[in-house]
């Protein structure tokens, strides 16, 4: 899959994702942007790839990149920031969202993220993953009760 193919079947999906999490349109723009300049770098790697591994390379790039760029803000704090504060009570829950999931067999992990971040439907997800629907509405319900579990420990 060239460059260009990955694009075309990923940037709509990326640009949701980057607009969910970024602070403004051209932000995520920019996220996106820096998302496929690393992924031409690997796309040799990015080729041998199945199609939903290639997709999960380049969730997680984008999220590396803006966490980079937060990283980065952070050295340098202008005082403009202070307004932001909102922002970075959703971004903290994103973060946190993020090693709940962690907690998750990698199975559920990928369930949870297609229906949770990627809007898909248990339908769909069934479809792309080709296991019954049942099967992924169980997989909902159990990674639920992981998370409700470890929330309940942590609080």
């Amino acid at each position: 899959m060239s460059i260009e193919q990955l694009y075309e079947k990923f940037e709509k999906d990326l640009m949701r994702f980057a607009c969910s999490i970024a602070r403004d349109g051209h932000e995520a723009a920019d996220l996106v942007q820096e998302t496929f300049l690393k992924a031409m770098s690997n796309i040799e790697l990015i080729k041998i790839l199945p199609e939903y591994k290639q997709k999960a390379w380049l969730f997680t790039t984008l999220k590396h990149c803006l966490l980079d760029i937060r990283r980065r803000e952070k050295t340098v704090t202008p005082l403009e920031q202070e307004d932001d504060i909102p922002f970075e009570d959703d971004f903290d829950s994103k973060i946190q969202f993020q090693n709940i999931l962690a907690y998750l067999p990698e199975r559920l992990q990928d369930i949870v993220y297609k229906h949770y971040v990627l809007g898909m439907t248990s339908r769909q997800i069934a479809k792309v993953l080709s296991i019954p629907d049942a099967t992924v509405r169980y997989h909902l319900h159990t990674a639920r009760k992981i998370i409700k579990n470890k929330m309940d420990r942590r609080y």
